[in-house]
């Protein structure tokens, strides 16, 4: 029996539920790769001064180490504290006809663009005017930043409703950032690489006698470092733009979609803020992101100098940040296919377990071009399932948080996310330029004592893999995966609550309320909607599909059969848990009564039927209707399992005899019934009045003689019936079945026939002549 699926909005009938759907479908290519260049400025700018603000502060501006502790941290320390505002006021936004965040990512754009170009430049202070000129525009800038930033990361929840589509968001996001990381990269290595420093001391020119560079290398690298900032603002300005016409925000959410007001009303910002904060998933994502930031903080912040006084491939800095970079965004779609595979924890604990041992190989290294090459590569690798993992699951935990307590706080969640991280980084720099302090680095020498090469060593190894354990242990076993699984309680009513609804009432669907949508569109689940029906208290469980989304909010309409099967009353609690079903091969069906039988074609009405069922379950009665009487039947057997799906499956079906139906019962003929028949053939009279070949012969001469009939043997006749029996008994019934044929045993046999064996016969009589 041929069953075929139907598409979701066919089985959605109402038309705020079709206006959901059409709100679901998924985004566009173009649009999501709009999106995804919007957050390439942020990781160009960040990277950039991640890997080259330390040099440039320690080589070029040659401020002290300690001052350049303060400027990170106090830097990264105001970012983190800006994010939360920002995020508070964004969540506090209006939305207008450009959306809620699209705006607050134009007009800052401008000042971050000109404090951006303001920190590279260097003035003629003192160490004291240093510090506080690169910390007052670091601040503005990390400020700025976070006013495009934070609505950035929060605009990916208004983007799509489609779980599936934010996780592809966030995958073509995390390659954007990554060629943004690698752009911003070799943008920067290109321009200061013919200048830096530690370059001329390694290839022995008669700089590398001084003890620092000359002012004319000074000044070069100033300038280069100034054209490097003009080329990345001008790629920043135009990515920004993409985004901003590039991306749309869709108008309002699931609920204003539906017109359903079922949410709680939204708390002040204090108290949201704790229930953020105190969110057990949430708290453990951000402390395992936090150490994970701290690992590759220091790490990225200390590449360069390391390569330098360490390695002594300070020449070949720009070419390893290439190759870390191309690695990590060739690896993005590969661990995207994984995480699909075997999920996002086991995939983020791949990628830590890769990036321990390659920490750990720091220790060992030496000036050997192709082995580091070697190490970067699956450097890349474990750097890009730290740039995807994280934010891949904040949107899980949002969800999660929005389920719990009906609440959207997209905008507090992605600002304190951007907090931690921040936090984090600032404290990794903050402490590794410490460690140079102590380690003995001499600001603006052109070659350090091997004193400063270990510290840098020991500062890779030891740290980065505690924090990266951290992370792992509390990603990885504190923090399981999401249950994305739909299991809510509601009050249950029959249909016939409804009205006139037979197209539920003959079906095996049920209608729900529109927040079960909602909820349902955030979740992992599979297509079509399959749910498990629980009653507890007597432990009674159905299967069944959904038609629409369009009940009263805490109740659910279901058939009255199905009700009679949970032993349910109206208005009793029923447990609603989504399940995924494998398909039916086979059905076998008991009807409830004889009256079944009287269906001419069975199979076909049963298919025909089953169109508006979605599944089936073992010992339930379901009921059909044809011809306007209710038909139920037993579901006595069900494969591949007890419960299973009947949407685009070829299912064989069979019926077992219903119920109080008997078999008709056949009995032998015995002795006295074949007795019985002769005795009433012997009773019947015999009509003799005719018989074959009985006339008598004629001669031409008139003589009689010859001309008597022969006698025929064995032609006797049967008796006719039809005859009233005369000796009929009133109360008796005689039904002739078999006659038997009557044997005249006194005949005679039958003479032998001789061909012309008759006397012939003369015209003429003897003697005349």
């Amino acid at each position: 029996m041929q069953r075929h699926y139907n598409k979701i909005p066919e089985d959605m009938e109402s038309a705020t539920t079709r206006e959901f759907w059409e709100k679901s479908q998924p985004l566009p290519v173009w649009r999501k790769i709009c999106f995804a260049i919007g957050g390439a400025p942020y990781q160009i700018t960040s990277t950039v001064l991640g890997f080259f603000m330390s040099i440039f502060l320690l080589e070029v501006a040659q401020v002290d180490p300690s001052h350049v502790s303060v400027i990170v941290f106090g830097g990264k320390l105001w970012y983190a504290m800006t994010d939360p505002v920002c995020g508070y006021l964004v969540n506090r936004t209006k939305p207008s006809s450009w959306g809620k965040y699209k705006p607050w990512i134009l007009l800052t754009t401008p000042f971050a663009c000109v404090t951006y170009l303001c920190f590279w430049a260097v003035p003629d202070y003192s160490q004291q005017g240093k510090l506080w000129w690169y910390l007052v525009f670091y601040c503005l800038f990390q400020g700025f930043l976070s006013g495009v930033h934070v609505p950035y990361t929060s605009m990916t929840m208004s983007l799509s409703e489609n779980q599936r589509d934010r996780d592809s968001i966030t995958v073509y996001r995390m390659v954007a950032e990554a060629i943004g990381v690698m752009t911003g990269v070799v943008i920067q290595g290109h321009f200061i690489k013919k200048h830096r420093t530690a370059g001329l001391c390694e290839k022995g020119s008669s700089s590398s006698n001084q003890s620092s560079p000359s002012s004319d290398n000074i000044i070069n690298q100033i300038g280069s470092y100034h054209d490097a900032s003009v080329t990345i603002i001008c790629i920043y300005v135009i990515c920004i733009l993409i985004c901003f016409y590039g991306t749309k925000e869709q108008k309002g959410n699931v609920l204003n979609c539906l017109s359903v007001n079922h949410m709680a009303p939204e708390d002040g910002f204090f108290l949201g803020l704790q229930k953020v904060l105190f969110f057990r998933p949430y708290v453990k994502l951000s402390m395992s992101v936090l150490f994970l930031s701290v690992a590759i903080s220091i790490t990225q912040g200390n590449l360069a100098l390391f390569c330098t006084h360490t390695l002594g491939m300070g020449r070949h800095f720009s070419t390893f940040i290439t190759i870390i970079m191309a690695s990590t965004i060739c690896s993005l779609p590969i661990w995207h296919l994984v995480q699909k595979r075997i999920g996002k924890k086991r995939t983020f604990a791949a990628g830590m377990l890769l990036f321990i041992p390659v920490l750990l190989s720091q220790s060992y290294l030496g000036d050997n071009f192709y082995i580091y090459t070697v190490v970067l590569v699956l450097a890349g690798l474990s750097i890009a399932v730290s740039l995807l993992l994280p934010w891949s699951m904040l949107p899980d935990v949002i969800d999660e948080f929005y389920i719990t307590h009906g609440e959207h706080r997209d905008a507090i969640f992605y600002s304190f996310y951007v907090f931690f991280n921040k936090l984090a980084t600032g404290f990794a720099v903050a402490s590794s330029q410490f460690a140079l302090k102590f380690g003995g680095y001499r600001v603006g020498a052109c070659q350090q004592p091997p004193s400063v090469g270990r510290a840098l060593r020991y500062l890779m190894i030891p740290g980065p893999v505690v924090a990266v354990v951290i992370a792992l242990f509390g990603f990885g076993q504190m923090f399981p995966e999401m249950g994305r699984s739909f299991n809510q309680t509601y009050r249950c009513y029959s249909v016939t609550m409804l009205g006139e609804r037979d197209d539920v009432e003959r079906g095996g669907k049920i209608i729900m309320p529109p927040s079960a949508l909602d909820q349902l569109t955030r979740l992992h689940i599979q297509y079509p909607m399959l749910f498990k029906l629980t009653n507890k208290k007597k432990n009674r469980e159905t299967h069944c599909g959904v038609l629409e989304f369009v009940a009263d909010e805490g109740r659910i309409y279901i058939p009255y059969w199905m009700m009679t099967n949970l032993l349910l009353t109206e208005g009793d609690l029923i447990q609603v848990e989504n399940v995924s079903l494998k398909v039916a091969t086979f059905a076998r069906f008991q009807p409830q009564s004889v009256d079944f039988l009287d269906i001419t074609n069975p199979k076909a009405v049963l298919e025909n039927m089953l169109r508006s069922f979605a599944c089936l379950s073992t010992d339930d009665v379901i009921s059909i209707k044809y011809n306007e009487r209710n038909y139920d039947l037993l579901v006595l057997e069900t494969k591949p399992d007890r419960a299973v799906s009947i949407i685009e499956c070829d299912m064989n079906v069979d019926f077992a005899p219903p119920v109080g139906y008997k078999e008709p019962e056949f009995q032998k003929k015995t002795q006295g019934d074949e007795e019985m028949a002769s005795a009433e053939v012997d009773h019947m009279d015999t009509d003799s009045s005719f018989k074959v070949f009985s006339g008598a012969g004629n001669r031409l001469d008139g003589k009689k003689k010859g001309t008597e009939p022969a006698p025929v043997e064995g032609l006797s006749v049967a008796p006719k019936r039809g005859i009233p029996d005369y000796g009929y008994k009133k109360g008796t019934i005689k039904f002739i079945r078999t006659a038997r044929q009557v044997n005249n045993e006194s005949a005679e046999e039958e003479k032998s026939f001789e061909a012309f064996s008759g006397a012939g016969q003369s015209l003429r009589k003897k003697g005349r002549r």
